[in-house]
């Protein structure tokens, strides 16, 4: 008996919301699982944000059960307003089987810095 193909993943991220100073990158790492019974592939696709993101477009081929790491990074730009927010989605899809997705929704938040500075009073 032969077994049928069965294609499937799974992704996780480390966290779905970070914040980070304007100017800086904010890095998010995901864990993509083949959960199916064949070798797959996978492609990447992002949507939504209007900061500046990277992430590869294709990962490499996983085996059965197999999991991989996928760094993210957004760029918060130097402009942005305290607590202006950015959402991407990451979409990854089975190249064995395009019905086969797992998507992940990313918040970024800008947090400015905030310190207090208390200089000598001087008498005379």
């Amino acid at each position: 008996t032969t077994a049928s193909a069965v294609y499937g993943l799974a992704a996780a991220a480390d966290q779905l919301a970070r914040s980070g100073a304007p100017g800086s990158a904010v890095v998010y790492t995901l864990t993509l699982t083949n959960t199916g019974n064949v070798t797959d592939s996978y492609a990447l696709t992002l949507s939504g944000q209007t900061w500046p993101t990277s992430a590869p477009s294709t990962l490499a081929a996983l085996g059965p059960g197999a999991s991989a790491m996928l760094t993210v990074t957004v760029t918060i730009p130097p402009t942005a307003a305290a607590a202006a927010s950015d959402t991407v989605t990451l979409t990854l899809t089975s190249q064995g089987d395009s019905a086969q997705t797992a998507a992940a929704t990313l918040t970024t938040t800008a947090q400015r810095s905030s310190f207090t500075v208390y200089l000598p009073s001087l008498l005379r």
